[in-house]
């Protein structure tokens, strides 16, 4: 008979790792070997790992697999996320992407359902790895990004309000590797544009590209006089301004320059919309 080094327990000679903590280390009964570790509550770990991936193995002094559930978890979300974000990617390769994700979530927290105990040390470097993860994005955080649609300035595209909010995910990738696009739905910080409000997101569909002269009347956008149509990103909506609403004439015409460093955005639903917005180039 042996002696299980790390719980104590007492195994068979042919036994190669213990049946009860699951390590290969041994002594001969009889032997002074060190005092057994208190177990705790196997529990505990997997509700460690599912707020600091892998910290349950940590917790059971596995430090180098704790380390690489770690990496793993977090670089395997933003994998998942770039495989959404990324226009070019088959939606079966995210969804088998994020099915593979969840797979090795569950195995993580399967093997975090082992013994330890949380010392002074093990508390100090959770809470640390917790408020980093407050103050530094996630790499799925860089990639993507959920949001609500908090209005109906977008409707019928996107509807918010009491009745029905709209979610969705945002992507912060693609504008870093490619030039927005006409027709696009954007998310933008209202920080130093114009009068705009301070510090609020705003959701606006892109339609005025830098340097051309754009104008609304009779429910339609024409950009250098060519009236914009679905095939030019912008869907079938009746287009009002703020200024024909305000004098009751819908047929009244609207002009806008656009600065060859800006973007023009409106929202779907002008009747509703807070206005529209010049942005800075994105990219």
């Amino acid at each position: 008979m042996k002696r299980c080094a790390h719980c104590g327990r007492e195994a068979e000679e042919h036994l190669v790792f213990c049946a009860d903590c699951g390590r290969d280390e041994f002594g001969v009964v009889g032997e002074s070997v060190a005092a057994p570790a208190p177990k705790g509550r196997r529990w505990v770990g997997p509700l460690l790992s599912l707020l600091v991936p892998g910290f349950g193995l940590a917790r059971g002094n596995r430090y180098g697999l704790a380390v690489v559930w770690f990496l793993g978890i977090d670089l395997g979300l933003g994998l998942v996320a770039l495989t959404f974000a990324v226009e070019s990617i088959p939606f079966w390769v995210g969804a088998t992407a994020g099915a593979c994700w969840v797979v090795a979530l569950v195995i993580m927290l399967y093997q975090s359902y082992c013994p330890g105990r949380m010392t002074g040390r093990h508390w100090a470097a959770f809470a640390g790895i917790l408020a980093l993860g407050a103050v530094v994005p996630s790499p799925a955080e860089l990639v993507a990004r959920p949001f609500k649609m908090p209005t109906n300035s977008m409707s019928p595209t996107l509807r918010g309000g009491s009745d029905h909010v709209d979610h969705f995910i945002v992507d912060r990738l693609t504008y870093r590797l490619s030039p927005p696009r006409r027709g696009d739905l954007m998310v933008f910080r209202t920080d130093g544009i114009g009068n705009l409000p301070e510090g609020q997101f705003w959701v606006k569909r892109l339609v005025g590209m830098p340097g051309e002269r754009l104008e609304i009347h009779g429910g339609s956008i024409y950009a250098n006089g060519n009236r914009l149509a679905t095939k030019d990103g912008i869907p079938p909506v009746h287009f009002v301004t703020r200024e024909a609403i305000e004098r009751g004439d819908g047929a009244l015409a609207v002009s806008y320059d656009v600065d060859k460093h800006r973007y023009f955005v409106l929202g779907d639903n002008s009747k509703v919309t807070k206005g529209w917005a010049v942005l800075r180039y994105l990219c």
